[in-house]
């Protein structure tokens, strides 16, 4: 096996690193990566952002959304929790978590923690989650990443990954667990510490087994970060519908809309209301249809269209914060 510490913390950067290493490498040895991201939530590749996190929240708080290759549920990430990656071609590894799992279970022993391998592909101490775990599949190859909650905000964790409000949706939802840090059982447990053990306790690894990807595959990986993580079509408007009614009274009169988002995109959007104004429904309808279901997007575009102008005391903010609350 060989072993990649990964330095970098931008997280569509490192999920690019997985695509490109299952993608690209024959994995007739396996590789272990082990990382790090900056403040993240990452979304299964199923997932509508708008129904998992509080996109308000995230953007005030400068947090980064990434959507990742594996299904599952939305996790968040920041350099208090450990990520690792196992590529494999093992084919009796497909599908099976606990396999994966064990390796994480087996380096906390060390330090006096007694963890266990529950539900399909999470690991708790004494029903509290503090690993999940997700696998992908290419070709005949896999990998098998997971979190490791070292010492996590929990507080913005719990906010950032609160649904603000219900939709008709067709995408995967998220299970809420209850969460630890390992901090809170063994404080003086390091990041830096749980590697060494992993690497040379665990997996019995040595120095001749570290792997640094070269300057050539680091430009593909960026190409990758730059055509497929990076984008927001991929990470916001991959995979997901829903429908929404918004009405509100202003100070110029009511306005409800209806509307659709498929694939990111505004569809099937209806105005109604008892407004006054130079513009009728239908120019508003027209302006939003096919739009990207974006607030920085849909500002600038009223911006563009002097949506300030349609209607009678009714602010084109008023109207984006009825669209996107």
């Amino acid at each position: 096996m060989k072993v990649i510490i990964n330095q970098n913390t931008d997280p569509h950067f490192n999920l690019s690193v997985e695509e490109y290493i299952i993608k690209n490498y024959d994995l007739e040895e396996d590789i272990i990566m082990l990382w790090r991201n900056d403040k993240t939530v990452v979304i299964g590749r199923n997932q509508n952002p708008y129904n998992e996190v509080n996109l308000e929240y995230l953007k005030a708080n400068g947090i980064t959304l990434a959507r990742r290759l594996s299904g599952g549920g939305a996790v968040y990430h920041d350099l208090g929790n450990l990520n690792y990656t196992i590529f494999t071609k093992e084919k009796n590894a497909f599908n099976n978590y606990k396999k994966f799992c064990m390796v994480i279970i087996e380096t906390l022993k060390y330090f006096g923690i007694e963890a266990n391998f529950e539900g399909r592909n999470d690991i708790y101490i004494d029903g509290a989650k503090f690993s999940g775990n997700a696998q992908y599949f290419y070709q005949d190859k896999m990998f098998h990443h997971g979190t490791i909650l070292f010492a996590v905000d929990l507080n913005v964790l719990s906010k950032v990954l609160v649904s603000k409000e219900k939709y008709e949706d067709k995408a995967v939802k998220s299970n809420k667990s209850k969460v630890v840090n390992l901090k809170e059982i063994n404080s003086s447990i390091t990041i830096e510490a749980v590697i060494d053990i992993l690497i040379t306790k665990v997996l019995k690894l040595r120095k001749k087994d570290l792997y640094l990807l070269n300057e050539n595959e680091l430009k593909e990986v960026e190409k990758i970060k730059n055509e497929r993580f990076g984008l927001w079509e991929w990470n916001y408007g991959k995979n997901f519908s829903f429908q929404k009614i918004k009405k509100a009274k202003f100070k110029g009169g009511t306005i409800e809309l209806t509307f659709e988002v498929k694939n990111g995109l505004i569809n099937n959007v209806k105005v109604y209301g008892d407004f006054f104004g130079v513009k009728t429904n239908s120019d508003l309808e027209e302006l939003l249809i096919n739009k990207p279901y974006n607030k920085d997007y849909i500002g600038k575009l009223f911006r563009e269209e002097k949506v300030d102008n349609y209607f009678y005391l009714i602010t084109s903010n008023e109207i984006i914060d009825l669209l996107f609350e």
